[in-house]
């Protein structure tokens, strides 16, 4: 069965909005595995440097404990910010934070966007999509959550950088937070890199250069677009509120570039919120910007590499919600 299109592309960026997209990815070509590890490493250092040249380092802060996450509280509070209230924050209740959670994170809080209109979406069976590691905790245990729900994380030193616009990171499909800027060696392998994977990620590199850093992280993996540029704002709104800053640095990776494109562009359900002039500059990395459609242009093939059922061992989207094979 086919998988749902989204019912819209993000419209062209407006013109108050720098997006510097370093490359991006051509579908279905494969890099020597030398030559992707150099391409990471450049697109990364070129984040860096497209944020602004540090300044001198901060004082240093103790590093984070790297202890494990607490049981999520039973209670619920509300989200507790200063600075600008908006009508993003408004609709936000913090339902649990996780402090001194390791790999360079200050803390990790789970939020729900109360607004209607977010869903359950559907999960792929026999759990690829599903929620793991730290994550599960994170969200409550729940390995499909609903997707009006997502995680900030903090980096060490987010309240005490000296840069004044704070950094939003924004994973990619099949990815998480943690993995994709913080520990790249917590799958035990970096992708194409054979060997050498690094155990810190841009989070710690930005957060050392004097940058207040936060991530997100997605209810769903794979994800509506839509739903997913919302909790995008939700995020940029956060930290607006809790550092009293009136914009914020957005680098966002793979398919999280589709949803930063979609929110600075106001592409939304009839229901989501509008572009709020929060963004100063996105720096996209490895976007599908030039469009994507190979998965559906060549839905079959790409199933049978990336579904177990089929033999499949490639991390990837898929176009399908299920596969059937026969034979051998």
């Amino acid at each position: 069965m086919p998988a749902p299109m989204p019912s819209s592309m993000p419209a062209p960026l407006p013109a108050a909005v720098p997006v510097l997209s370093p490359a991006a990815r051509t579908p279905g070509r494969r890099r020597p595995a030398a030559l992707a590890a150099a391409t990471a490493t450049a697109l990364l250092t070129l984040a860096a440097f497209l944020l602004g040249t540090p300044p001198a380092p901060a004082a240093s802060t103790p590093a984070a404990s790297t202890s494990g996450p607490a049981t999520p509280a039973a209670s619920t509070a509300a989200a507790s910010t200063s600075g600008p209230a908006t009508p993003a924050v408004a609709a936000l209740t913090l339902e649990a934070a996780f402090p001194a959670p390791g790999n360079g994170w200050a803390k990790v809080e789970r939020y729900l966007d109360t607004t209607p209109g977010f869903r359950t979406e559907q999960y792929p069976p026999g759990g690829r999509g599903d929620q793991d590691g730290a994550r599960l905790t994170y969200f409550g245990g729940v390995r499909q959550p609903f997707s009006g729900r997502f995680l900030l994380y903090s980096a060490t030193g987010w309240d005490t950088g000296g840069h004044a616009t704070p950094v939003l990171l924004v994973h990619g499909a099949n990815d998480n937070a943690d993995r994709a800027w913080a520990a790249p060696d917590e799958t035990g392998s970096c992708g194409a890199v054979a060997s050498g994977c690094p155990s810190t990620g841009l989070a710690q590199y930005l957060a050392a250069s004097g940058h207040r850093v936060f991530a997100i992280n997605f209810a769903h993996k794979q994800g509506d677009n839509l739903l997913q540029a919302q909790a995008v704002a939700d995020a940029i709104a956060l930290i607006r509120a809790r550092l009293g800053a009136p914009q914020v640095d957005v680098v966002a990776w793979s398919k999280g570039e589709v949803a930063a494109r979609a929110y600075v562009s106001s592409v939304r359900p009839s229901w989501g919120r509008a572009y709020a002039g929060d963004v100063r500059r996105l720096v996209t990395l490895g976007g599908p910007n030039g469009g994507l459609d190979y998965v559906y242009a060549h839905g079959w093939a790409f199933s049978l590499a990336t579904w177990p059922a089929c033999g499949g061992t490639a991390d990837a989207p898929s176009p399908h919600l299920y596969m059937t094979c026969y034979g051998t």
